[in-house]
């Protein structure tokens, strides 16, 4: 019973206490209580880490290459600073173009200035006298962030030293005396981290053989007879991959118009025995546009003022006759976006200073 009336007395006090909260004033601030707020030292805020956004890098779109390239020139200066010359070297290094050493024949002066420009028109001279000795058909590259200066001849002496330079004004020695002797008409390119020497002419025999290094001191033989046959004034050019070697004056049978490549330097393969342009040596060669291009050169008869380009090293097409006329001792240079040609000897046997590009 008294559990009963126990129970009854409960629900009358929760019957009661429910009417009285559906009247309650939610404003009324005597019967509205605010809630009860933890100390701030007891508040534990959790963050998730916002993650950093990597902006996609862009690259400026490289211009696809004009149709007119090798078919129509514009001359950058009749007269550069750099002075009438033939026999030089012309590399791409630093966002500049160089032009460096050769001869004035005609003047019988050699050359051991360097001169760099950014536009093919305003040549700046950096040394009037670098730490090599004057001479023209020296080996040149660009490896390592330097400019590499090989081997070469003057009027009394040919070369077997090896020079760099980071800025073309400073040059040290890697050394005075190469082990494949003193060389000129070789070619010298900068392939898969080395620097390679490939044939030229001591004063008495030409080579076919292939020497590498990786910093200008110590050299090792390739190779001491490549596929090709013994020449010198030959070009190369690093292309697709490969070395490619092409034309020049073979020892035995005089000029040639072969086309050879590699990949190691011990094993070449012949693209073609027989190019499309003539037999030839002292032209302009280099990469453009994933093409190779040669400008002019000479025969053994006459001067040539001939372009042709190829992708596979065996088809040639013939793109014009140059703007600038027939010219050999000439360098040619892929620059921004554009194909340069700078100096040489034209047809009646001066040597020159103009530069020209295309388009």
């Amino acid at each position: 019973m008294r559990k009963v009336l126990f129970t009854i007395i409960v629900s009358i006090l929760f019957f009661l206490a429910c009417s009285k909260r559906d009247h309650i004033n939610p404003i009324d601030p005597v019967i509205y209580q605010s809630p009860t707020l933890m100390p701030a030292s007891t508040i534990v805020f959790t963050f998730t880490s916002v993650p950093t956004l990597t902006p996609t890098p862009t690259s400026t779109p490289v211009p696809t290459m004009d149709p007119n390239t090798g078919a129509v020139w514009t001359q950058g200066t009749a007269s550069a600073a750099f002075g009438v010359r033939g026999g030089h070297s012309g590399v791409v290094m630093n966002d500049k173009m160089w032009i460096i050493g050769g001869a004035n024949w005609t003047g019988a002066s050699y050359y051991n200035d360097v001169w760099y420009s950014s536009d093919g028109s305003n040549w700046i001279e950096v040394t009037a006298s670098a730490g090599w000795a004057v001479r023209d058909y020296f080996g040149c590259a660009v490896h390592d962030a330097k400019i590499w200066v090989i081997g070469g001849v003057n009027a009394s002496e040919r070369f077997s030293d090896v020079w760099y330079s980071s800025d073309g004004a400073n040059w040290t020695e890697a050394t005075a005396a190469a082990p494949f002797g003193v060389r000129s008409g070789a070619q010298v390119v900068a392939f898969n981290s080395k620097l390679w020497l490939i044939g030229g002419y001591d004063g008495v025999l030409a080579y076919s053989d292939v020497w590498y290094s990786d910093d200008g001191m110590t050299w090792t033989e390739a190779t001491s007879a490549a596929a090709f046959t013994n020449r010198l004034w030959h070009k190369c050019v690093v292309y697709d991959g490969k070395m490619w070697v092409i034309g020049g004056l073979d020892d035995v049978v005089g000029l040639v118009n072969d086309v050879w490549y590699s990949t190691d330097g011990v094993n070449w393969t012949e693209a073609t025995a027989a190019a499309a342009w003539s037999a030839r040596f002292v032209f302009g060669f280099t990469e453009h546009y994933g093409k190779m291009w040669l400008t002019g050169g000479h025969d053994g008869a006459v001067m040539l003022g001939d372009i042709w380009y190829s992708t596979d090293g065996a088809n040639w097409t013939q793109a014009t006759a140059a703007a600038y006329g027939e010219r050999c001792e000439l360098v040619a240079l892929s620059y921004d976006y554009k194909l340069w040609t700078a100096a040489g000897v034209d047809s009646v046997g001066s040597e020159t200073n103009d530069v020209w590009h295309s388009p």
